[in-house]
């Protein structure tokens, strides 16, 4: 939040109070709980698929790199079957 007071400032595309205020009237505390839980889930995907294929991976270099590509394509896809479910979530959420 102080990156965008910072950049805002130095850009001046907002006043730092215009900043603050518009901080103070538009924050969320489920978005930023939401924010937060989503990094935790995709960092672990992102470190955990890649680590998983590579630590059973057998042979050589070609081996290897056929791995990192499994690996790549694994991640994308659990990334974007998370934010399926979580979009799902959301809009469950926001009828109720």
């Amino acid at each position: 939040m102080v990156g965008g007071l910072v950049g805002g400032a130095l850009t001046d595309a907002v006043t730092p109070t215009e900043y603050v205020a518009g901080i103070q009237t538009a924050f969320k505390g489920y978005t930023v709980a939401v924010a937060l839980v989503k990094a935790v889930v995709y960092g672990f995907i992102i470190t955990s698929v890649p680590a998983y294929k590579g630590f059973f991976v057998r042979g050589g270099a070609l081996e290897v790199g056929a791995a990192a590509t499994k690996s790549v394509v694994i991640g994308c896809i659990t990334i974007l079957v998370n934010r399926l479910f979580d979009y799902s979530i959301n809009v469950i959420v926001a009828k109720a």
